[in-house]
């Protein structure tokens, strides 16, 4: 059993169910970032306070340099906005940031390895139902833009048949995939969940992956795989490689097509190894060139909070969330989003040496957000904090079972 019964009462019920649902963005109330999931993880948060198990040192010994990056961050920010006169966005932005790096800390960092164990396996298994729905409505509806559009969302899928699903973006979606598949390998090499239902997992998981067309979100998934694989030292059966090439052969002399959108915008750049040709790549380069050129005048204070599709000549901002913090905040935002990477990566490399797949969900996540942080805008969405407090929490608090040892060779997946 994944999930036990008695794990399930109280807040911990309203946060796994929080986890559920944190991917399902466009599942909201009102037109503004406050999800349902968020909701749920206010409800619990606040039962969680009464039951004196919120945990106010998340990060253990370097929790007090999480609070004091955050507070660089959002401090260089609040400076940048006074400064420049345009203080009226940064209350909004700066209370994303809190719920999402202190509070959701707070709550999604529990010192007992079962309550971990839970909200994990609520995470994974929200997103494979997303997917599963996904496909059971994109199909239902032939793919039809017109009709997927009027009874869900312009955003669950693009007029070039990319597939947003119920995060509202398909970069986004694929980099919730990928955030995703180091839960299954996690949950797989623990023997918490039957071979055959992972099996089921991946296969759902990938073609969610081709159906995004993300480059970005595929080229994140494969570089998690070869981080768990070798932080985690994962020795594969060479049963895994045979299945796998049977199960392309067989694909491919089908004659079954790739997704439509997949052949359009990521085939491309596949065959030729051009980069140019992946997407959006040059349009975002461009605007990484703009922001480093600004990023010269905003060293000690920036434009202000969400000032740069202001100054920007195409009226947009970065998507770069490293330069978008230092040409918004100045050098005490950027200094503090370093931080707060910096934690969460010496938090996953501590437990290398003696807790390998520990080390290797936290660091294999990880890794998504820091390539997503070079391609996205501000990083407060619940969607990305939440795979990762999670995939760092395994390494804080351990595993809620007998540990897999791993000798030299590794461990046997």
């Amino acid at each position: 059993m994944i999930l036990r019964s008695d794990a399930l009462k109280g807040s911990a019920l309203l946060l796994a169910a929080g986890a559920f649902f944190a991917a399902y963005q466009e599942m909201r109330p009102l037109d503004i970032l406050l999800t349902y999931s968020d909701l749920l993880f206010v409800l619990g948060g606040l039962l969680l306070v009464f039951e004196h198990g919120a945990n106010l040192r998340p990060f253990g010994s370097l929790t007090p340099l999480w609070y004091i990056s955050i507070g660089l961050l959002l401090g260089g920010l609040l400076l940048s906005s006074l400064f420049n006169g345009v203080i009226e966005r940064w209350p909004i932005v700066a209370g994303q940031y809190f719920f999402a790096y202190v509070f959701l800390a707070v709550i999604l960092m529990p010192r007992d390895p079962r309550r971990w164990r839970t909200l994990a396996a609520a995470f994974l298994a929200g997103i494979v139902v997303m997917e599963a729905a996904t496909f059971a409505i994109y199909f239902y509806y032939d793919g039809n833009y017109a009709e997927l559009t009027q009874r869900f969302s312009h955003r669950f899928v693009t007029g070039a048949g990319r597939i947003g699903s119920f995060v509202g973006n398909p970069n986004y979606h694929a980099a919730l995939i990928a955030c995703t598949l180091p839960f299954l390998f996690y949950f797989t090499a623990r023997r918490w969940m039957p071979r055959w239902v992972a099996a089921a997992c991946l296969l759902v998981l990938v073609a969610a992956l081709l159906y995004t067309a993300s480059n970005t979100g595929l080229g994140a998934a494969v570089i998690v795989g070869v981080i768990f694989l070798v932080a985690g030292r994962i020795r594969l059966r060479p049963a895994y490689f045979a299945a796998a090439a049977a199960a392309a052969l067989v694909y491919i002399g089908s004659g079954a097509p790739l997704p439509r959108a997949f052949e359009a915008r990521v085939a491309p750049a596949l065959a030729s190894g051009n980069i140019e040709e992946a997407g959006t790549f040059l349009g975002r380069a461009d605007l990484s060139k703009e922001a480093w050129d600004l990023a010269d005048s905003t060293l000690i204070l920036g434009v202000g909070v969400d000032q740069y599709r202001e100054v920007s000549r195409d009226r947009m901002p970065v998507h770069n969330s490293f330069l978008l913090l230092w040409t918004e905040g100045g050098l005490a935002a950027l200094t503090g989003w370093l931080g707060v990477i910096g934690v969460l990566a010496l938090c996953s490399m501590a437990a290398l040496q003696v807790r390998p797949l520990d080390a290797a969900l936290g660091l294999s996540v990880l890794a998504v957000f820091c390539i997503f942080s070079i391609a996205s805008p501000h990083m407060y969405a619940r969607i990305w904090m939440v795979p990762v407090l999670l995939a760092v929490g395994a390494t804080l608090v351990g595993p809620a079972a007998r540990p897999v040892r791993a000798d030299r060779q590794g461990v046997a997946f």
